[in-house]
């Protein structure tokens, strides 16, 4: 039976949530919720499944799905359609080897966008603030992918940063393409086994070397 909570849907026999539509703080309290009380019931014998479909939101509400989460165990995470911005790092910030994307979705990564209207001393640290979470948001693709430093700066610079799956994969966003005909053996089924590319998480470039002489 499924319950739906916004754009949130669950379904607690088969332990799979669906997310589409924006993220919002009450996105991330059903999220969150759900998990936990999934992981509170000792039924669970596989990993349950996270389906995403999302153009991301609000930045306090995927921090508080990031921290909830990651003290959880595994879970499957889906791209399906799309998840852009806050919906790509709640991909990308799954444990490796569990995040997944269909073959026709995207990807997309950027900088924070905001507004500001105040006093002068109150946008100037707000101003502040947004740029020490814009730290923690890179510092997080840093830490899930293959992607440097050096990067996500040039590539945020840039503007809105799109990847196909395949583009994802090699900079170990996710880690593998799903065939979508398979996609429900993920209950019980071996990776390998829904899978239409490897799952192999491509190493870090290298720093360049002095040649001898």
């Amino acid at each position: 039976m499924a319950d739906n909570f916004g754009r949130v849907v669950f379904n607690e026999q088969k332990a799979m949530a669906y997310l589409s539509g924006e993220i919002t703080e009450q996105t991330a309290q059903d999220i969150n919720g759900f998990f936990l009380k999934v992981f509170s019931n000792s039924y669970v014998q596989t990993p349950p499944i996270l389906i995403i479909d999302s153009n991301g939101g609000d930045v306090d509400a995927f921090m508080s799905m990031y921290d909830t989460l990651s003290m959880l165990p595994p879970i499957y995470r889906v791209v399906t359609g799309k998840a852009c911005s806050g919906a790509c790092w709640l991909t990308l910030s799954g444990q490796v080897g569990f995040r997944f994307a269909m073959p026709h979705s995207y990807m997309m990564l950027h900088s924070m966008s905001y507004g500001l209207v105040g006093k002068h001393e109150d946008i100037s640290n707000t101003v502040q603030e947004y740029a020490r979470q814009q730290g923690l948001l890179n510092q997080i693709i840093i830490h899930h992918t293959n992607i440097t430093k050096t990067e996500v700066e040039e590539k945020f610079g840039k503007g809105d940063w799109y990847m196909t799956p395949k583009e994802a994969l090699q900079k170990g966003v996710i880690d593998a393409i799903v065939n979508p005909n398979l996609l429900g053996q993920l209950f019980g089924a071996q990776v390998a086994d829904v899978v239409e590319q490897p799952v192999k998480r491509p190493e870090k470039p290298k720093g360049k070397t002095k040649s001898k002489k």
